[in-house]
């Protein structure tokens, strides 16, 4: 078995990185995997569903927002 079928990847993350983005372009072997604060498209679906549902973190301005995940490798 190829080297590259034995590793998995495991993502974990921590509020408020509480969505996940998946991104695989068609046609290419390789994609994209990104935590988030919100759901795609949160500013629109906002007024129609509220905050808790669709997450977005706030950050007021001269402020910061601290965020952390981790890649953790898995041989099978």
């Amino acid at each position: 078995m190829p080297f590259c079928n034995r590793i998995r990847n495991v993502m974990a993350a921590e509020a408020p990185l509480d969505y996940f983005v998946l991104y695989c372009p068609r046609g290419y072997d390789h994609f994209c995997a990104e935590p988030v604060s919100q759901c795609t498209d949160w500013l629109n679906l906002l007024p129609a569903v509220g905050h808790g549902a669709v997450g977005g973190a706030r950050v007021a301005p001269g402020r910061s927002l601290k965020a952390s995940f981790t890649l953790t490798p898995r041989w099978a």
